[in-house]
């Protein structure tokens, strides 16, 4: 009892730090390195005053990804937790490492949630042409791995959050386990003669498990040791190595006791395969130029000594460190990756057990070993073949392998080669015929040594360890998404079963749903995105013109805040502005900016008992300093709230608040840094006093996000790290632990409840978790619609239900004042008509097990005179003046099954275009479609082309359009053929290799004025009189009509016409059909097309007079060439 004791004590007194970044994952400091980065290495560490220099370095500089930049990331990410108020790296507490022993925690409770992991289990391709793409690994960094010698199929791997996971069919699928540890590791041993017996390197020594991953504890501790590699005797249990920053370490017991074998760091360690004495081991030197040497034992570790025969020169440097491998197909080989000065690596080889070493290649060498030094030991790993010893791979941002012994390289994957394998190296292991590599993005396996990509395949089915930066979910469908670090965006749909996209982009801490458009997602990095309910149909593309401030920091982001009466008006706060866009964030108008220029507008919250008040958190780290803004009057004006009395502006930077659904003076507060008796406030007032909600229950939480269940008397969640969460209402006076299930790694970057099937959602650095509601919800009814206003009895209004209701035994009842039509009063989202002009009310009473209730909303619809009817004469015409300026169609249904199709238009240039600038396009459509100006080697032009798939990239036409005058255009796709106009002119295109005949542009939208996605910008100038059709115009059509607005019928093959004739600049009508355009920034102008109702007239005329009679004109020409001369008459 008293060694217990004893050992207790110890552990408490050990110095925790907070940055548990592995030493040589720290770049080294260079004369040439940013301004900003230094500090990064200044001692304390200041945080603020370092984002602060590194959003002021690239305010000025291009932005370009470096070693420093990403070094940056990963220390923010593991830091900041652990921020005093001003911003200085804190030692991180035992109980933030390690879970306290729940005996001796205060008020300890089983709680009654029941969190489990939702995904991403599984991340896919996304779909092409061909359907669902392959399964990938872009999902999870696994820092670290291993493979059970006695067993391949065991395996044990720990993702760069601390999660660890266990695999008993060769990765097939992944449980996780349950260490009680909140550390990542880079050292992963499993015994070679017992699977059950595992050690990882982890924060301060050592955890061990000797029962397969059901108990874990400390077998070793070291104040501020990091280690690097652990290996265990094949032919000895008891004999365990340890590689680290505090040197060599050997036990000879099994890991009960341990003794310093050589006291510099030491990197990396390996024991030959056929003679478990002979220790090999790289080995800091500092006593001349700083380098690792090669030290090796042949008694078992008791003794070592340096090799330098044929090692390295000191002038070539190996600061970075290196890593080892020896395969059993050769006993006597050794390699070793090296990264050396000057970002070059260099591949060592021995044939004689490190007795003597040459250099087999040099890095950076094209086409022999391009590899460079890239993030240094960060991504660096090595394997032999264990049935060829002359098969050598190794990566730092990419996979390379060797079959001549390490001579000559070839990638294999990254940012490169034949196999889809994420970019930046982590792990590699070899064993039998088999090959393992993990990476940023998660862990893949080869048959062939990565010979034939058939022979391979992902291995991550259940290492729910993402990193999510960012994270958004559906209200009616149960849709997720979310930008991840290292991995991009990924979504999910509730028909894909355990299936996630991967959806491209960086690593932003990003990705936001439209609460009733659940399908319909937004990326910073991607842009605008809507997914299928089936998984196999393509993703497609919409504008987005602005997006919220984000920030790898948690809490330090705004969002996308949908009015909830409107599902296409939408709040943000970008920089220290509040925006607002009625067009679902295609355009976006500025409504309130902070006095203080360096300021950061947050976190939205906008009532639903009364929208007009809305709350805004703002912080600013050059005042030091939190607040919270309010308006009553939908953003006309805006107050300062009096902060809660005994806070600091330090506890206040960091913050995020949330609002009842039912009254609007009821507003919650929470402070990431607060005080133990400063972390979250309530005011029932409306912001002029408050109510202190700490307790002792969460006096040392960390808070990263607060959310109040609407439908409950006060209910509020508060989410933390290390699987801390609790929840109280306004019945409870402390705060109820509601973490059960949670791992002690899981940090909770934003809480989402999905009310219709009672569920709370935590988007977390491992992944997505859920658990029932701490309670049900009342139900609060609440209808949204698209747009508030109409002019056009054929413009349907679409509603839909955003009521906060548990969808089980759940009813809708609808009331549509002045409606024409309904479709189904007692469906959730009915489609409405209206007609005679005035303004409605509408009404939505929602039901189920938990109560009934109703809300009126008077005064809610405004419907207009008609303008949807075919103006005879150019009225207005559409301005795409700006970067951002685009309209948007959708879906057009009329072209499905379409033999052809047609495009006609007006348009007036500006100015010389952007390289891909376009008129109109459907990239998203099977054949990829646009209409609009040239690649040419991304030289801005005027030339007229398309883009179709299998059609060359640069084409280029004979048209290239003139600045300043109107011009009409036409593109018509025939069977085997397409053909541009320009004023009646045409000219012809046909490729055998592209298909004209099938083709469907019916399924998805349409882009008026924007540019190829991430290549091109926008169209700038003018349009009018734009009209598709779903057959093929002939060119006596196009000749007769150019100059004829025809009236409504004339032609019943053209499913969309805009005249762009609106009083307002919201919404373009379909002059012929239901389907409208939605403006995205552009501007109405008066038009001067030449263009209006009227008569044509066709001849074929020659030498003489011709009479025109139907256009009543005559035109005399004095040459004998035959010509076909169009007239149009118009009417004024």
């Amino acid at each position: 009892m008293k060694i217990i004791y004893f050992v207790f004590l110890f552990f408490c007194c050990i110095s925790l730090p907070a940055q548990t970044i592995p030493p040589l994952s720290i770049p080294l400091q260079t004369p040439d390195m940013p301004s900003w980065a230094r500090l990064m290495y200044s001692k304390p560490l200041n945080m603020i005053s370092l984002d602060s220099a590194y959003r002021a370095y690239y305010a000025t500089h291009e932005f370009e990804k470096n070693n420093y930049t990403r070094y940056y990331k990963r220390l923010l990410r593991n830091v900041e937790h652990y921020l005093t108020t001003d911003g200085i790296v804190r030692e991180r507490r035992e109980d933030e490492i390690l879970a306290p022993n729940p005996t001796t925690k205060k008020n300890a409770r089983v709680a009654a949630a029941n969190w489990t992991a939702i995904g991403p289990m599984e991340t896919y391709f996304e779909p092409n042409n061909n359907g669902l793409g392959q399964l990938c690994p872009w999902q999870t960094n696994v820092y670290a791995f291993d493979i059970a010698k006695s067993n391949p199929s065991i395996l044990y791997c720990v993702s760069e959050t601390g999660a660890f996971f266990k695999s008993i069919n060769k990765g097939k699928s992944w449980t996780m386990l349950r260490p009680q540890i909140y550390s990542s590791s880079e050292a992963v041993t499993i015994s070679p003669v017992d699977p059950n017996v595992v050690y990882v390197g982890v924060n301060n020594g050592i955890f061990g498990t000797t029962d397969g991953g059901a108990t874990w504890n400390y077998v070793w501790q070291l104040n501020g040791a990091w280690v690097m590699d652990i290996k265990v005797s094949p032919t000895n249990q008891d004999m365990i190595y340890a590689a680290t920053n505090k040197g060599l370490y050997v036990s000879t017991d099994r890991a009960k006791t341990w003794t310093q074998r050589l006291s510099k760091q030491a990197c990396e360690l390996e024991l030959n395969p056929a003679n478990s004495n002979d220790i090999y081991c790289l080995v800091y030197n500092d006593t001349t130029r700083k380098r690792y040497d090669f030290y090796k034992s042949t008694d078992a570790g008791a003794t070592f000594t340096k090799r330098t025969n044929g090692w390295l020169a000191d002038s070539l440097g190996s600061e970075g460190g290196g890593r080892m491998a020896v395969t059993p197909a050769d006993a006597n080989r050794i390699y070793a990756v090296i990264l050396g000065a000057n970002d070059i690596p260099y591949m060592m080889r021995s044939d004689d057990r490190g007795d003597s070493w040459k250099i087999a290649a040099t890095g950076k060498t094209k086409d022999v070993f391009d590899m460079a030094n890239w993030q240094g030991f960060f991504d660096l790993s090595i394997a032999a073949s264990h049935t060829n010893a002359d098969h050598v791979m190794t990566g730092t941002a990419n996979g390379y392998r060797s079959t001549d012994g390490g001579v000559t390289w070839k990638i294999f994957g990254g940012y490169g080669g034949d196999f889809p394998i994420h970019p930046d190296v982590q792990d590699m292991h070899c064993i039998g015929n088999e090959s393992w590599v993990s990476t940023d993005g998660g862990i893949y396996y080869s048959t062939d040594f990565f010979t034939s990509t058939a022979n391979a395949e992902t291995r991550m089915s259940g290492i729910n360890g993402a990193d999510f930066w960012g994270f958004d979910a559906g209200w009616n469908e149960d849709v997720l998404v979310g930008g991840r670090y290292h991995n991009g965006n990924t979504a999910w749909h509730e028909n894909y079963n355990q299936k996630f996209y991967r959806m491209g982009g960086a690593e932003n801490s990003t990705g936001y749903v439209n609460p009733l458009q659940n399908r319909k997602m937004y990326f910073s990095d991607i842009g605008g995105r809507t997914i299928s309910s089936d998984i196999n149909e393509r993703i497609l593309s919409h504008p987005v013109g602005k997006f919220p401030n984000e920030s790898y920091y948690h809490l330090e982001n705004s969002e996308m805040a949908w009015d909830p009466r409107c599902y296409n008006t939408v709040w943000i706060g970008s920089g220290n502005t509040i925006w607002r866009s009625t067009d679902d964030g295609r355009s976006y108008d500025s409504i309130f900016t902070s006095t203080d220029k360096d300021a950061v507008m947050e976190h939205i919250e906008i009532s639903r008992s009364n929208p007009n008040v809305i709350y805004v958190s703002q912080r600013s780290n050059t005042l030091g300093n939190g607040k919270i803004w309010k308006t009553i009057d939908a953003g006309s004006t805006w107050t300062e709230l009096i902060p809660p009395a005994g806070t600091t502006g330090g506890e206040r930077r960091v913050s995020t608040i949330t609002l009842s659904g039912t009254d609007e003076n009821e507003l919650w507060w929470g402070l990431a840094s607060g005080g133990s008796k400063n972390k979250v406030f309530k005011t029932s007032d409306g912001g002029k006093t408050w109510e202190n909600w700490t307790t002792g229950d969460i006096a040392d939480l960390g808070i990263t996000d607060i959310m109040h269940q609407l439908g409950t008397a006060g209910g509020v969640y508060a989410a933390g790290s290390n699987g801390r969460m609790y929840y109280r209402n306004n019945s409870m006076s402390t705060w109820s632990p509601y973490g059960e299930g949670l791992p002690f790694s899981h940090v909770t970057r934003a809480l989402k409840a999905f009310y219709r099937d009672n569920k709370l959602r935590s988007g977390s650095n491992n992944g997505i978790w859920e658990t029932p509601l701490y309670e049900h919800s009342r139900p609060i009814a609440q209808p949204s619609v698209d747009k508030f206003v109409t002019a056009c009895e054929r413009d349907t209004l679409y509603f839909d239900d955003y009521s906060v209701l548990e969808r089980a035994k759940a009813t809708w009842r609808w009331k549509f004042d002045g409606a024409i039509y309904v479709s189904d009063t007692t469906a959730r989202n009915p489609k409405v008509l209206y007609k005679t002009p005035g303004v409605y009310s509408v009404s939505l009473t929602v039901s189920n097990d938990y109560g009934t209730n109703t809300k009126i909303l008077d005064k809610f619809i405004t419907v207009l005179p008609s303008e949807c009817d075919v103006n005879p004469t150019p009225m207005s015409a559409l301005n795409l003046g700006g970067e951002r300026d685009v309209a948007s169609i959708p879906a057009l249904p009329a072209l499905k099954g379409a033999q052809g199709f047609s495009v006609t238009a007006f348009v007036k240039l500006d100015s010389i275009q952007h390289s891909f600038s376009q008129l109109l396009s459907n990239w998203s459509s099977d054949v990829g479609f646009s209409f609009g100006f040239a690649f040419r080697g991304y030289a801005k032009n005027t030339n007229l082309t398309f883009y179709w798939n299998n059609v060359p990239y640069q084409l280029e036409s004979k048209f290239n359009l003139p600045i300043g005058e109107w011009a009409h255009i036409a593109l018509t796709v025939d069977t085997n053929k397409v053909t541009l106009y320009v004023n009646g002119e045409p000219w012809e295109y046909k490729n055998s290799k592209a298909d004209f005949k099938n083709f469907d542009l019916s399924k998805t939208p349409w882009e008026i004025g924007g540019g190829l996605p991430g290549q091109g910008g926008n169209y700038r100038g003018k349009m009018d009189e734009l009209k598709l059709y779903n057959r093929t115009l002939t060119q006596d059509e196009i000749r007769d009509n150019i100059h004829l607005i025809l009236p409504k019928g004339s032609d019943t093959s053209l499913v969309a016409y805009y005249q762009f004739n609106e009083s307002k600049d919201a919404r373009f009508y379909n002059r012929d059909g239901g389907i409208h355009s939605e403006n995205g920034g552009g501007k109405l102008v008066i038009s001067t097309a030449p263009v209006a109702a009227g008569v044509s007239e066709r001849l074929t005329i020659k030498d003489g007079t011709s009479k025109f009679a139907v256009a009543g004109v005559s035109l005399g020409v004095n040459d004998n060439t035959e010509r076909e001369v169009v007239i149009s008459r118009l009417k004024s």
